[in-house]
C-alpha cells in the first residue's frame, strides 16, 4: 500500500465537459472492497408528498389545523389567521374548506399542485399573515433563516442554447430569467412551481400566494413573501399570538439572503422537494453502490439498479439518469407500501411474474464471476404516511415461528398476516437466488438477530433483501426496543399501529428505522442508512498495513490502516543482531503517545491562510485579527459550519467561538467529549483511535542532513581566493558542510500524512507528536471526518518529499540552506504544501507559524490534477540572476483528473525560491497549451484531448537524471496514462528552453488471438540505468494502474519494459515493440521447498541502435509480458491483470520487484497475492549461475536453493526467478542489510499485515528502497 523510502541525498516520488474523469478510489485498493451492494430506493409518491407543511398534528397528516403543533396546551384554530376568499365575495376560509378537512396544505397556490381548491376560494393555501405556517419552529419545512439552502446538484429538464442537455439547477434561476425577458430585472426573485421543468413562476418580492391560473401570471400583492420569527415569551413551549412574533419581508433582505430564500422556495418548500433534495445530496458522491429507484404507486420512472458514475451532471451517466427519474416524481394517489415493497422483493428474487417491480425477469444481480454471489441487497422505503390500499401482498404471516426456518419467530413474530413486516420477513429469510452459491457475508445485524440461525464459524448466508424504513413527518417511537412478541399491535386497527409496523418492517428485514421531520434530519438519516449499508459491503475484512517502511539505525517504522474504524497508527520496530525485526515488541506507538500529548495539553496543529499567505494556528479563534498568532480565517470557519445538527444553534464566525463548528475543530484536536452516534444532538463520530489512517503516505525519517559532495560548484561555495576585506564571519557560511555541522544533533523526526486531514511530525525516539499540519487545500471537506455518518475519504494521503535546498524562501533576504518538506495529497486533493522543517527546536506555538511556507494548487494552474507524485526537489541548471547560484526546483507529474481544456500530460517544475516572495506569480498560467508562469514551468507533452483520448491525460511519477555528475538535473523520464514514455530536456540554463523532446516508446499489448491493441498506462516511477556496453541509458518501466476503483478487477495484460535511450541530447526514432527482445517467465507445476515459482528465459540482448549492417533491425531493449499460461498450459493467461505496479529496485545489476494478482472474483475473497521476482537489469533475463533467493534459509545461495534435476549443476530452467506470494497483495519493496547472515533481504508487507523478508544474493551495506533521482555518467 505504501512506498518504502530510505533517506538519500534527494528524495523523489515513486510514483472539461468532453472528458470522463478517472474514478479514483477513496479507499486503499489493497483492502478487499467487496462487490458494490444493490440498493433500491422506494419513494412515497402519495398525494401528501406535495404538501408544504409538516407539523406534529399527526392525526391530520401534519397539516396546519390548530394553534399547537406539539400536542400540548389548548388546541384550537381560533387563533389562526384564516384566509379570505379570493372570489371577491368577502368570505373566509376555515378548516372545513381545506384538503380532507384536515388543514392548510400549501404556502402558495400553483395550478400544478396535486390538490387544488375547485371553488376558487384559495382555501388550500394558508394566509400570508398566518405566522405559524410561515415559521420554521412550527412548520419545519418552512424557510429557516439560520440555514443555507443550496440548489440541487444535477441537471434540470429545462434547456436552452447555453445548456442543450439541461440547465444545471445551480444556474436555473439566472438562465430562466434571461430566457423569459427578466434578466434586466436584478431584483426579480423568481419562484418556480417545479424546478425540474418550470411551468409557473412568480416574483417572491412582489407577488402573493394566489395563482391566476396561467403560467407566469400572479396576483400582485404589496410586498411579496415573508417569514416569521418567533420568541416564546412565556417560555412555556406553546405557540400563542401573545408571543413575540416578527414578520420579515423577503423584499427587505440583502442579496445573499434573498438568494437563500429563493433556493428554499424552489428546492425545499414541500415534502417532495425536500425528499428530492436529500436524495440529490446523498447520492451526489455515491460511487461505491449500485442504486435503483421506484415509487410506491407508479413504475413509470423506475430506474433499474446500476453502478454510479462520479458526476451527477454527466449527461447519460447512471447518476444523472437516476436523479432525473427521481426529479420526475409527481405526488398523487394513496400509500400502498406493502405491494411496493413486495415488488422490490420480487425484483431481488429475479421473479418472472408481473409482481416484479422492474418487469418480469428483471434482476439486479451481477454475474457470479463478478461478485453476484456475495452481493448484499437492500431496500430503503421512506414514506410520509401510513400504508393503505385494498390490494393485499398475499404473503401470509411470514414472521410466525416456522420450525423449518430459524430466521423468523422469536421477537419477530406477531399474530397478523400480510403486514408490511411480513413482506420484509419473506424476502429476508428465504433464499432469493437458489442458483447462486450462498456467499453473502453475514453482517453484525444478521448475527445479533440470528436467534441461532447460523452455525459456529459460519461467515456467509443466502441471497436476501434487508429493509430500511424512513418515516418523514410522522410521530416517532423514541428509544423503543423490541423485547417480545406482545409489542407488535395489529396494524389494521390504527395509524399508530401502522407506524409500529413500519418499525417492525425494518426489524424483520435486519435494517434500521429512522424518523425525520425536516430536510436536514432527513438527509442525515438517509446518509446514516447508506453509511451502514456500505459498512456491510462484502469482502474479506481485517487490518491493512502501510508497508512503506524505512530503516534508519536500528528502527523500522510501520504505519497501519484499519478499514473498519478509519483510524491508524505508526509504530517503531527494532531489529535484532541478525537483522530480524522484533514485530511483537514495538518501541512506541504514535497513537498511544498522542493520547498523552493531548492529555498534557501540548498538541500543536497549524495550517495555512491563503488570503494572507501566512501560517496560522488551526484554532477556531475569536476573529480574523490578530493574524499572528491567529486562528482560522472566516472562510475556513465556515467550512466547519456545514451540515448543522438540528439541536445546535447557528454559528457566526465573527463572534465568540461556541457551538458545533468549534466542537468539530476541537474534535480534530483530539477532544472526545462529544463523540456518539446521534448527529441531531451534535454528537461526533466515535473513534477507536485518535490518529487517522495511513493509507498511502510513506513515513519519512529526517535526522542529520544527509547530502554528500555539496561543497563544490555548482553548489554554493565561498570565493577563492578570498578577496581582500571579505568578512571573516561569512567564510564558509554557505557551505553545505557548515549547514550539516550546525544541525548535526537536531531532533530526529518521522513525518507521515494521514486521512484525518493532517501531516504528522513524530519524535522518532519517543513517538510523541511534535506538530501536525492541516493543509488549507483539504479543509473544505474536513468537517465530514467528524460526522457519525462519515464514509472514508482521502485527504493528506501523499508521501512527503524532503530535501536540503539552498534558496531564498521569502522570509529572509538571503539564500540559505534549509530542509524543506513538500507534500502532495494523491486522491485527497489537487495541490501541494511546503514546510520548513530545518530546525525542530522551532516546533512550538511561538515559532512554528514561520515554518509554514506556501501551498500550490490547481487554483494556481488548472493543469494540475490530483497530486500522486511525491515532490522531487532538485538543483536545476537555471541560475539566480541576483546571486549567481543555481535555482532549486520541485519536479512532479501533473497527476490525474486535471480540469484544463487541453487535457495533456505534463511535467511541472516549481521554483522553490518563488522569486523571493511568498505569493505565486499567476501571470497568464493557463493561456495556451504550453504557457508557464514566472514561478513555475509546465512542460506539456502534446498528448491530450486533441490526440483523441476521452479522459484528462496525466503524467506519472518522474525520474530525474544528472548525466554529468555535477549535481544538477539534466533529463527527466516519465510515462502517462496513454502508455507514452517521455524524455524531458532540462539541460539549459534558460528555463524557457526546458521541454519534452522525445517520445521514446508507447507501451501497448496486442492480443495474440484477436490482434486487438490495448494501451498500457505508465503511472509508476521509471528506473534509469547506464547502458554499460554502448553508453546511453536504459529506462525501465512497468505498466498498469492501481488507483481507480476499476483497477481492482482489470484483466488487461501489463508488461515490464526496458528502452534504450541512445543519446539523450539527440532525437531518435521511437522504439517499437519488435525492437525489444522478449523474455518470458514460465510457471512451474511442482512447488519447491513449499514455494510456487517461475523460471525465466535468458536470451541475449545485443544492443544495436541502427539498421546499418543489421538486417534484423535495431535491438533497443527488452520486455516481459505478464501473460504467462498456467503450468499445465492453461488457463492462458493464468492471472489476467497481473502487473508490477510497485516500486522497482536495482542492486548489483539485479532488478527486484513484485507483481500483484487481481482476483477474478476479488469481491468475495482475498487476492491470490503476487510474485517476488529478480532479473538481470541489462537483459531482462535470468541472473545466471547464481540463485537469487535463499529458499531454504540457510544463509547460503547454492544448489540447495534450486530445483536441481540431480546433476548438481545449476541450469537456467531450474532456478526460481520469481517466487509466489500466497496471501494478500504485496507492497512496495525494500532491500535491507542482512545482518549476521550473508547477503541482503528483500522485504515487503502483504495487505493481510504480514511482513516478509527474503534473503537475496546481492550485497547491501546500507538500506535501500529510496526513490531518489540518480547521478549517471560515464
Amino acid at each position: 500500500m505504501k512506498r518504502i523510502l530510505f533517506f538519500s541525498a534527494i528524495w523523489v516520488a515513486s510514483m472539461g465537459a468532453v472528458a470522463a474523469d478517472l474514478n479514483l478510489s477513496d479507499s486503499p485498493l489493497e483492502i478487499p472492497q467487496g462487490v458494490a451492494p444493490n440498493i433500491v430506493v422506494i419513494m412515497d409518491d402519495s398525494g401528501s408528498m406535495d404538501w408544504e407543511i409538516i407539523t406534529r398534528g399527526y392525526d391530520n397528516g401534519g397539516l396546519f389545523w390548530d394553534n399547537q403543533n406539539f400536542n400540548s396546551g389548548v388546541k384550537s384554530d381560533s387563533e389562526i389567521f384564516h384566509k379570505r376568499h379570493w372570489n371577491g365575495l368577502g368570505g373566509k376560509c376555515g378548516i372545513g374548506n381545506t384538503p380532507f378537512n384536515w388543514g392548510y396544505a400549501y404556502g402558495t397556490e400553483f395550478q400544478s399542485n396535486t390538490y387544488k381548491d375547485g371553488t376558487g376560494n384559495g382555501c388550500y393555501a394558508a394566509d400570508e399573515k398566518s405566522w405559524r405556517f410561515r415559521n420554521y419552529n412550527f412548520n419545519p419545512l418552512y424557510y429557516n433563516p439560520n440555514r443555507t439552502y443550496d440548489p440541487w446538484p444535477g441537471l434540470s429538464d429545462y434547456t436552452n442554447t447555453n445548456y442543450p442537455d439541461g440547465v444545471p439547477y445551480s444556474e436555473l434561476a439566472a438562465e430562466f430569467k434571461t430566457d423569459n425577458g427578466l434578466g434586466s430585472l436584478p431584483d426579480y426573485l423568481i419562484g418556480f412551481d417545479n424546478p425540474t421543468n418550470p411551468a409557473e413562476w412568480l416574483d417572491l418580492t412582489v407577488n402573493n400566494t394566489q395563482s391566476a391560473a396561467a403560467a407566469g401570471q400572479r396576483i400582485t400583492g404589496t410586498n411579496g413573501f415573508s417569514y416569521f420569527t418567533w420568541v416564546d415569551t412565556g417560555v412555556i413551549g406553546l405557540f400563542e399570538n401573545s408571543d413575540t412574533v416578527t414578520e420579515v419581508m423577503v423584499s427587505s433582505l440583502g442579496d445573499a439572503k434573498k438568494e437563500n430564500f429563493q433556493n428554499w422556495f424552489n428546492f425545499y418548500r414541500s415534502r417532495a422537494l425536500s425528499v428530492k433534495a436529500s436524495l440529490h445530496f446523498v447520492l451526489e458522491d455515491m460511487i461505491t453502490a449500485r442504486v435503483g429507484y421506484t415509487t410506491i404507486n407508479s413504475t413509470a420512472n423506475n430506474f433499474a439498479v446500476a453502478g454510479m458514475n462520479v458526476s451527477p451532471t454527466a449527461v447519460g451517466g447512471n447518476k444523472e439518469q437516476l436523479l432525473h427519474n427521481i426529479d420526475l416524481m409527481t405526488p398523487g394517489n394513496g400509500t400502498p407500501l406493502r405491494t411496493a415493497l413486495k415488488g422490490v422483493g420480487e425484483y431481488f428474487s429475479a421473479s418472472a411474474t408481473s409482481d416484479n417491480r422492474f418487469d418480469a425477469g428483471a434482476t439486479p444481480y451481477l454475474p457470479s464471476d463478478q461478485g453476484g454471489t456475495c452481493q448484499q441487497n437492500y431496500s430503503i422505503l421512506f414514506t410520509d404516511g401510513y400504508w393503505n390500499g385494498s390490494t393485499s401482498p398475499s404473503v401470509g404471516n411470514q414472521d410466525a415461528d416456522d420450525v423449518a426456518n430459524k430466521f423468523d419467530g422469536w421477537w419477530f413474530a406477531d399474530d397478523y398476516s400480510n403486514t408490511l413486516a411480513d413482506v420484509a420477513m419473506k424476502y429476508y429469510k428465504n433464499d432469493l437466488m437458489p442458483t447462486y452459491d450462498d456467499e453473502v457475508p453475514i453482517t453484525e445485524d444478521d448475527r445479533n438477530l440470528s436467534n441461532g440461525a447460523f452455525s459456529a464459524g459460519q461467515e456467509t448466508m443466502h441471497q436476501n433483501m434487508k429493509t430500511y424504513t424512513v418515516a418523514f413527518g410522522l410521530s416517532w417511537l423514541g428509544d423503543f426496543v423490541p423485547s417480545d412478541t406482545s409489542i407488535w399491535p395489529d396494524p389494521t386497527l390504527s395509524n399508530d399501529a401502522k407506524l409500529f409496523d413500519l418499525y417492525h418492517t425494518a426489524f424483520n428485514g435486519r435494517g434500521s428505522f429512522y424518523a425525520a421531520n425536516d430536510y436536514q434530519t432527513l438527509t442525515t438519516r438517509l446518509k446514516e442508512s447508506f453509511t451502514k449499508i456500505l459498512a456491510n459491503q462484502s469482502g474479506a475484512a481485517g487490518v491493512s498495513f502501510n508497508s512503506q517502511e524505512l530503516k534508519t539505525g536500528t528502527y523500522i517504522f510501520r504505519a497501519f490502516y484499519n478499514p473498519a474504524t478509519f483510524d491508524g497508527d505508526l509504530v517503531a520496530i527494532e531489529f535484532d543482531q541478525d537483522g530480524q525485526p522484533l514485530l511483537d515488541t514495538p518501541v512506541w506507538s504514535a497513537s498511544e503517545q498522542l493520547a498523552n500529548v493531548i492529555s498534557d495539553g501540548a498538541r500543536l496543529i497549524v495550517s495555512y491562510d491563503p488570503v494572507d499567505d501566512i501560517g496560522i494556528l488551526f484554532d477556531y479563534g475569536l476573529s480574523d485579527v490578530p493574524k499572528t498568532p491567529g486562528g482560522l480565517n472566516k472562510a475556513q470557519k465556515v467550512y466547519f459550519q456545514q451540515e448543522k445538527p438540528a439541536s445546535k444553534a447557528v454559528v457566526d464566525p465573527d463572534v465568540e467561538p461556541v457551538g458545533y463548528a468549534l466542537e468539530r475543530v476541537a474534535y480534530l484536536h483530539g477532544d472526545q467529549s462529544n463523540e456518539g452516534t446521534r448527529f441531531d444532538n451534535g454528537e461526533l463520530r466515535e473513534r477507536a483511535g485518535l490518529l487517522g489512517d495511513f493509507a498511502n503516505s510513506t513515513p519519512r525519517y529526517v535526522g542529520i542532513p544527509q547530502g554528500v559532495k555539496r561543497d563544490f560548484e555548482p553548489y554554493p561555495v565561498y570565493p577563492y581566493p578570498i578577496p581582500d576585506g571579505y568578512p571573516v564571519a561569512d567564510i564558509g557560511k554557505d557551505l553545505y558542510s557548515t549547514f550539516k555541522q550546525t544541525y548535526l544533533d537536531r531532533d530526529q523526526l518521522v513525518y507521515a500524512g494521514a486521512n484525518d486531514g493532517m501531516l504528522h511530525g513524530f519524535d522518532a525516539v519517543t513517538g510523541r507528536e511534535k506538530f501536525a499540519y492541516v493543509p488549507n487545500i483539504v479543509m473544505d471537506d474536513l468537517y465530514q471526518y467528524t460526522l457519525p455518518g462519515y464514509i472514508h475519504e482521502m485527504s493528506v494521503d501523499g508521501s512527503p518529499g524532503i530535501n536540503d535546498v539552498f534558496i531564498n524562501d521569502g522570509r529572509v533576504a538571503i539564500e540559505r540552506w534549509r530542509t524543506i518538506l513538500m507534500g502532495g495529497l494523491r486522491a485527497g486533493g489537487k495541490g501541494y504544501y511546503a514546510l520548513d522543517i530545518t530546525d525542530p527546536s522551532t516546533f512550538n506555538a511561538d515559532d512554528m507559524l514561520a515554518n509554514v511556507l506556501w501551498e500550490f494548487t490547481a487554483g494556481n494552474d488548472n493543469r494540475l490534477g490530483f497530486t500522486y507524485s511525491t515532490a522531487n526537489m532538485v538543483m536545476s541548471n537555471a541560475v539566480n540572476t541576483s546571486s549567481g547560484n543555481q535555482r532549486w526546483i520541485s519536479l512532479f507529474g501533473n497527476g490525474y483528473n486535471q480540469s484544463n481544456t487541453y487535457g495533456e500530460s505534463a511535467l511541472f517544475a516549481l521554483f522553490l525560491d518563488q522569486g523571493g516572495d511568498l505569493a505565486w506569480n499567476r501571470t497568464n498560467p493557463h493561456a495556451g497549451p504550453n504557457a508557464s508562469s514566472d514561478d513555475w514551468m509546465v512542460m506539456q507533452t502534446g498528448v491530450g484531448f486533441a490526440s483523441g483520448i476521452t479522459y484528462p491525460n496525466g503524467l506519472g511519477v518522474p525520474r530525474a537524471v544528472d548525466t554529468d555528475g555535477n549535481g544538477t538535473v539534466d533529463y527527466v523520464y516519465a510515462g502517462d496514462l496513454t502508455g507514452n514514455l517521455y524524455r524531458f530536456d532540462l539541460t539549459s540554463a534558460d528555463p524557457a528552453d526546458w521541454r519534452m523532446t522525445q517520445i521514446l516508446f508507447k507501451a501497448s499489448y496486442t492480443n495474440p488471438n484477436t490482434s486487438v491493441v490495448t494501451p498500457q498506462p505508465i503511472t509508476v516511477q521509471p528506473i534509469v540505468q547506464f547502458n554499460e556496453a554502448l553508453g546511453g541509458y536504459n529506462v525501465i518501466v512497468s505498466t498498469g494502474s492501481w488507483m481507480t476503483n476499476e483497477d481492482i478487477t482489470s484483466t488487461n495484460v501489463q508488461s515490464l519494459y526496458s528502452v534504450w535511450d541512445v543519446n539523450p541530447a539527440a532525437s531518435m526514432t521511437k522504439v517499437v515493440q519488435s525492437e525489444l527482445v522478449r523474455q518470458s517467465f514460465t510457471n512451474v507445476e511442482e512447488p519447491y521447498l513449499g514455494y510456487s515459482y517461475r523460471t525465466l528465459s535468458a536470451l541475449p540482448v545485443n544492443y544495436k541502435s541502427t539498421t546499418t549492417g543489421n538486417p534484423k533491425g535495431r535491438t533497443m531493449g527488452w520486455k516481459i509480458n505478464f501473460d504467462m499460461c498456467g503450468a499445465t498450459g492453461s488457463p492462458c493467461p493464468e492471472y489476467p491483470g497481473e502487473r508490477a505496479i510497485r516500486n522497482l529496485l536495482v542492486k548489483d545489476g539485479v532488478l527486484f520487484g513484485v507483481t500483484i494478482l487481481p482476483s477474478s472474483n476479488a469481491y468475495c475473497a482475498n487476492s491470490p497475492g503476487g510474485y517476488l521476482f529478480s532479473l538481470n537489469a541489462q537483459t531482462g533475463g535470468l541472473v545466471q549461475e547464481r540463485p537469487a533467493f535463499d529458499l531454504n534459509g540457510d544463509g547460503e545461495f547454492d544448489i540447495l536453493d534450486i530445483s536441481d534435476d540431480g546433476d548438481k549443476v545449476i541450469e537456467d530452467d531450474e532456478v526460481p526467478a520469481a517466487i509466489r506470494i500466497e496471501d494478500g497483495l504485496p507492497s512496495d519493496i525494500a532491500v535491507i542489510d542482512g545482518g549476521a547472515n550473508a547477503g541482503s533481504k528483500v522485504c515487503y508487507q502483504t495487505s493481510t499485515g504480514e511482513l516478509v523478508c527474503t534473503n537475496t544474493n546481492v550485497d547491501s551495506k546500507f538500506p535501500e528502497g529510496r526513490l531518489s533521482w540518480k547521478e549517471l555518467s560515464d
